[in-house]
């Protein structure tokens, strides 16, 4: 009898990646071959460090284009003046870069709190098995047309973003009165 012969899945990924990275070398589609192979049940079985990760991926851009913004604005005299006096880089940073980003570090903390709470995607796909965040226990219950489950769940996403926002604002029209 013949037997036949079935290519286990992880092999059409193997072929995906050396398609997709144009691997023509033999060394480097064997390595992306074992990244592949290696990888594959660890992104498929999902977890914590990888959602984590995906996360950190995911809103990275929202803290640093926050925190960039005031850095920017942050004078080079400063530094140029500080180290004058003889402090080092390290003196520097902690005297008085983090000082005058601690606002800004807090703003970005705030707004990605916020969003992770929400964030559905991601957590649909990576989390591990019997892991519920808020917004998959609405999105559960509410894909189960139990809406009056739901409801609770939904209304603490809401004010727990809410509260940050207000929040900031607070914070913003404080800072906005002491510089006029």
């Amino acid at each position: 009898p013949t037997q036949l012969r079935s290519d286990p899945p992880i092999h059409l990924e193997i072929r995906a990646a050396r398609y997709l990275a144009g691997a023509r070398h033999p060394v480097r589609i064997r390595y992306i071959s074992s990244v592949v192979a290696s990888g594959a049940r660890w992104v498929l079985s999902g977890g914590i460090a990888l959602l984590l990760y995906a996360y950190v991926y995911r809103f990275l851009t929202v803290a640093y284009q926050s925190v960039d913004a005031e850095f920017s604005g942050i004078s080079p005299d400063i530094d140029a003046a500080a180290r004058t006096l003889g402090a080092a880089p390290s003196q520097i940073l902690w005297r008085i870069h983090l000082p005058l980003l601690r606002p800004s570090i807090l703003a970005a903390s705030l707004l990605v709190f916020v969003d992770v709470m929400r964030e559905l995607p991601a957590t649909l796909i990576l989390r591990p098995f019997n892991f519920d965040t808020l917004a998959t226990r609405v999105y559960r219950l509410a894909s189960d047309e139990r809406l009056a489950d739901a409801s609770l769940p939904a209304i603490v996403i809401v004010l727990v973003g809410v509260i940050p926002v207000l929040l900031l604002q607070r914070s913003s029209a404080t800072r906005e009165t002491i510089k006029t």
